[in-house]
């Protein structure tokens, strides 16, 4: 997956499981803090040092549920070719 090849070139690994946890996964800080064992403090130091590599870079994340994340960047003509049993299970 490019864009993980690319983030792995800007952020370190912790940088990349905090966000991920709170922008994909949804959890809060707290959250994210507690299933990596680590305080909120440390966390939120993470996240702010993550932020601030992207943005160095004009990057920038959003938290979109990640099922509307993949609809939203296929292909209509996937869409089409998809029946109502694979569309449920994304949507």
């Amino acid at each position: 997956m490019r864009v993980m090849d690319d983030l792995k070139t800007i952020l370190t690994r912790r940088q990349i499981e905090a966000l991920a946890l709170i922008y994909f996964d949804g959890l809060t800080q707290q959250e994210a803090a507690d299933q990596l064992g680590i305080s909120i403090r440390a966390i939120k130091g993470i996240v702010s040092r993550g932020h601030k590599r992207l943005a160095a870079r004009g990057l920038t994340l959003h938290k979109v549920p990640l099922e509307r994340a993949v609809v939203q960047t296929m292909d209509p003509s996937i869409i089409d070719s998809l029946g109502p049993r694979e569309i449920q299970g994304v949507v």
